[in-house]
């Protein structure tokens, strides 16, 4: 349109403003309403369960798929049935890396669709086999990738909901894989009495298959340019690369920003690789360390019961100070980085302890001691994470970087573990668990106290340049724009006629 022409000549921009005005209120109308958030809260639970809680359940039947596959015997092979839950377990959270590029590419929504797809299938696929190996594949690989496409995009998109009380919301999400700590077995084992061992399989594909339309909420936010893409622009200069080459160069373009820029964040990508090597162990150990000491079958249940309950009230527990705001400013990272440190230290005293009770309610004390701990420094790491990044970039892009670490650290941890339980004693795993949490601990100690120096320094210098300012004369602030002193100014003497 045509702008209008004053009379000195300058161009009249009301009607442009109108304009302008008029596509911001109908651009702001795209974002999601405010209630919205819960629902993406509800979706990150069903997520949860699913993504990282399955393999939780699914620990408990490996022993019954163990006896299915050795009634084939022409096509049996020399691959355990756990192994089927290790690499699934490593590529839900390798496979972030993928995922976060995908978010950035085509957006957390369609991510999480495709993920959603991909472990149904996956799913549905490994009720048909009878042999280990493809199960290892259908199980293993089909379902991580496509679980691992639908947990990157989930925990990345909730800050973007919650701009405060993001750790209540965080711990509400979490609490869907203490659920199905003692859910899936109760349900395996009913369903498996009822249709078999195909029956596993497809029931759990049906509900997996409810999380399609589910991770359809995840409405879209307004496109922003962020620093990925401004990065991107320049690395690109208008030429057309590959998907695989762009991918790469985006890793490495983001290592290097945040390993010069964030250094907690670097410190936290160590703390996960440990994490992963010691958590999988405690969680999915705690039943052989129980059956070698000569817990029944029917305990085993009440081992779950426990150390569910007891991870429950850890993830509620840690989130009551963000719903309520008790702790306000600085002080709620300090607490969290605080609880995050102690639950790691407290989880590795209790690994290394673990040969220590020989009866079953030393058991239950146990499980129950784990659940607690890991229901407060699991939903923490994220959260954490989240700090430790710049406010440009998003969370997805962290995780992306951060998952893959856990979930390496995972596949040596439970593979090592099992080779020192075969070799050394029952509860050597454990051992391995304690030592790479306290070493998580001791370097968020480090952290906490490099944190606490950084917050220290501020302080003192901010009432330092305070009373600088407050004992400066009031003419200290000007300037003169020249060194030549100063000409004072004399009236000329008015002359007198004599």
């Amino acid at each position: 349109m045509p702008s209008r022409q004053t009379e000195d000549g300058r161009t009249d921009t009301r009607r442009k403003k109108t304009q302008f005005a008029r596509s911001v209120s109908r651009t702001l109308s795209v974002g999601p309403p405010d209630w919205w958030k819960w629902l993406i809260v509800v979706c990150n639970f069903v997520v949860l369960i699913f993504c990282i809680g399955l393999n939780y359940g699914m620990w408990i039947i490996v022993d019954d798929l163990r006896e299915f596959f050795a009634q084939y015997e022409i096509i049996q092979e020399n691959v355990d049935v756990k192994w089927m839950v290790y690499i699934n377990v490593c590529m839900v959270y390798v496979t972030g890396a993928l995922a976060s590029w995908l978010a950035y590419k085509v957006g957390h929504r369609t991510t999480a669709v495709s993920g959603a797809v991909l472990s149904t299938i996956g799913l549905l696929v490994s009720g048909f086999t009878k042999s280990v190996g493809f199960l290892c594949f259908s199980y293993g690989i089909l379902t991580g990738v496509g679980h691992g496409l639908l947990l990157t995009p989930s925990l990345g998109l909730l800050p973007r909901y919650f701009k405060g009380k993001y750790t209540f919301a965080n711990s509400l999400t979490f609490i869907g894989t203490s659920l199905s700590v003692f859910v899936f077995p109760a349900l395996f084992k009913a369903v498996k009495l009822a249709y078999g061992r195909k029956g596993v399989f497809f029931i759990i594909a049906a509900l997996n298959a409810q999380m399609i339309w589910l991770v359809l909420l995840y409405k879209p936010f307004l496109k922003i340019k962020r620093a990925d893409e401004e990065d991107a622009a320049e690395v690109d200069g208008g030429e057309s690369r590959g998907t695989v080459v762009m991918f790469l160069s985006k890793v490495r373009r983001l290592l290097k920003d945040f390993c010069h820029k964030r250094p907690l964040f670097v410190v936290m990508l160590f703390v996960m690789f440990l994490i992963g090597m010691g958590h999988n162990i405690l969680i999915l150990h705690l039943i052989s360390v129980a059956k070698a000491t000569g817990t029944s079958a029917s305990q085993f249940k009440w081992l779950v019961v426990a150390c569910g309950v007891a991870m429950m009230c850890g993830q509620i527990g840690h989130g009551i100070p963000s719903r309520f705001q008790l702790l306000r400013g600085g002080r709620e990272a300090t607490y969290e980085l605080f609880m995050f440190g102690f639950s790691l230290s407290g989880v590795a005293v209790v690994a290394f302890l673990s040969s220590l009770p020989s009866s079953f309610a030393g058991h239950i004390a146990l499980a129950s001691m784990i659940g607690f701990a890991s229901g407060i420094y699991f939903p923490l790491m994220i959260v954490l994470t989240e700090y430790s990044i710049h406010k440009s970039r998003p969370l997805t892009t962290a995780l992306g970087l951060g998952l893959p670490m856990f979930g390496i650290g995972a596949l040596i941890g439970l593979s090592v573990g099992d080779k020192m339980n075969e070799s050394l004693k029952y509860n050597s795993s454990y051992f391995l668990a304690g030592v790479a949490l306290m070493l998580s601990a001791v370097m968020m100690t480090y952290v906490v106290v490099h944190l606490f120096c950084r917050d220290k320094r501020r302080r003192d210098e901010s009432w330092s340049n305070s009373l600088r300012r407050e004992s400066r004369p009031l003419y200290s602030g000007i300037v003169r724009r020249s060194s030549a002193p100063a000409r004072i100014y004399r009236p000329p003497r008015e002359q007198t006629s004599l």
